[in-house]
């Protein structure tokens, strides 16, 4: 065949990757590489689509051969040191941006690529130098902005980080979209119809809530657009004269003066650790009736104690797979006579708890009446039920802190900005106790401390 067709087929890859049709992809990469089998562009494509598809490994093997080609391809360097990453490779991914910045001195993408790893690596100071380099490269480069405004805000550096946590709009699309209006965003005025908006997921909707009373209070009249299924839970627990509607729903600019989105209140209100304790106590109400009556049923036998378990995330990002800790690991450390284990999680684990039971003989209760995913003011009553609750970082130990009932957060090795640094307690949440992992995977040595 013609060399030409090789470029062809590379071409309809990556029409086919545009559309996120991977499948697609990878066969036409492939087929441009069986015609030139020196194409280091087809490789590196290649790898590109099998790491959005989420097969890391075959994507790193697929950006090596590409390097054995062409050893001064910047690119792949980058690439292949943001999947080293994500896998943990953490050494890995700064090796390779340093392999990249020997090549190409000023490579934004290389030190915002060191940067990231660097953090994962809780080197904090190390990860913010590296995105100031990236960033007197190219000011402009709104990764570099995004990952420096997660460092600064892991050190509990509000100033600094809730101003660069503003580019989060310009860095990454897994926040969601920004709200297409025509009215001004709101910046502390008083007074005003102000429509505040949710923004990711709804672990971070409840996070992010417990700064609606600080909103409220300076507002004419407030509408709060959030995942209808937290609508029963917050007008519980906020002031009466909010107006809430559904995520989902157009809100007409002829209701509001001004907006904002929820990640955005925290720069208005809290620029400092003392900042946090208005609300640290917990802001969200469960139905006590209903609580009370869950907590009767749950111990009409001997046990005594009832512990909430969540033990992973629906979250689709690549890495988040580090934070999950097995059922059968959490369940045999809590199990003892006396305690009954309650499913707090999110969505249908049927199958799990079933193999669980059988090969361990460990019964996690089940509530039928109880909707975890899509009965969500049920599961806060749940929750509030228990005498404590044990879980990785997931909407459920928000939900959990936010009601102030005891918690119990297990973190992996790179955990998130918002369990800060080397802290065992959190500012968000006073009834949360931190428990992080020292080394990547060992989930045992974390158990150990509850």
């Amino acid at each position: 065949m013609e060399p030409d067709y090789a470029e062809a087929y590379n071409s309809l890859g990556i029409a086919f990757k545009n559309n996120n049709d991977l499948h697609n992809a990878i066969q036409n990469y492939k087929k441009a590489i069986s015609i030139k089998l020196d194409y280091a562009e087809a490789f590196n494509n290649t790898a590109n689509a099998l790491r959005a598809k989420g097969d890391l490994k075959a994507a790193i093997i697929n950006y090596k051969k590409a390097l054995k080609i062409k050893p001064e391809f910047t690119e792949i360097y980058n690439n292949l040191g943001s999947t080293l990453a994500d896998i943990g490779d953490l050494d890995g991914a700064i090796d390779s941006a340093q392999q990249a910045l020997m090549i190409k001195p000023d490579s934004f993408e290389a030190y915002t690529n060191m940067g990231i790893a660097w953090l994962l690596k809780g080197t904090v100071d190390v990860a913010i130098d590296c995105h100031k380099e990236a960033l007197r490269i190219n000011p402009d480069y709104a990764m570099a902005h995004w990952n420096q405004s997660l460092a600064y805000l892991t050190k509990a550096d509000f100033q600094n980080g809730w101003l660069a946590y503003e580019w989060r709009w310009r860095a990454t699309d897994e926040i969601g979209k920004y709200l297409s209006t025509k009215k001004p965003i709101w910046r502390s005025s008083k007074g005003q119809r102000v429509l505040l908006w949710a923004e990711q997921g709804v672990g971070d909707e409840v996070m992010f809530a417990s700064i609606i009373p600080d909103l409220h209070a300076v507002c004419s009249k407030l509408i709060v657009q959030i995942d209808e299924r937290l609508i029963p839970l917050f007008r519980r627990s906020f002031p009466s004269d909010i107006d809430y509607r559904p995520r989902d729903e157009f809100v007409s600019e002829n209701d509001y003066d001004t907006h904002i989105p929820m990640g955005s209140l925290p720069q208005q209100f809290r620029q400092t650790i003392e900042s946090f304790k208005s609300t640290s106590l917990g802001w969200l109400s469960a139905c006590d009736v209903k609580a009370n009556g869950l907590r009767e049923k749950l111990l009409t036998d001997k046990s005594e104690i009832l512990i909430g378990i969540s033990w992973h995330s629906t979250m689709s990002r690549l890495g988040a797979e580090a934070k999950v800790i097995s059922l059968t690991q959490l369940a045999k450390k809590l199990h003892a006579p006396k305690i009954k284990l309650v499913n707090l999680q999110y969505g249908d684990v049927s199958d799990e708890l079933g193999v669980l039971s059988e090969e361990h003989g460990i019964e996690i209760i089940q509530l039928p009446e109880i909707d975890n995913k899509n009965d969500i003011d049920g599961l806060a009553a749940l929750i509030m039920a228990c005498d404590k609750v044990v879980s990785i970082s997931n909407l459920t130990i928000h939900l959990a802190g936010a009601l102030g009932k005891e918690a119990h957060v297990l973190l992996a090795s790179s955990n998130d900005w918002r369990w800060g640094q080397n802290r065992n307690s959190s500012y968000w949440y006073d009834s949360v106790r931190l428990h992080r992992q020292t080394k990547i995977n060992d989930w045992d040595a974390v158990l150990k401390l509850l």
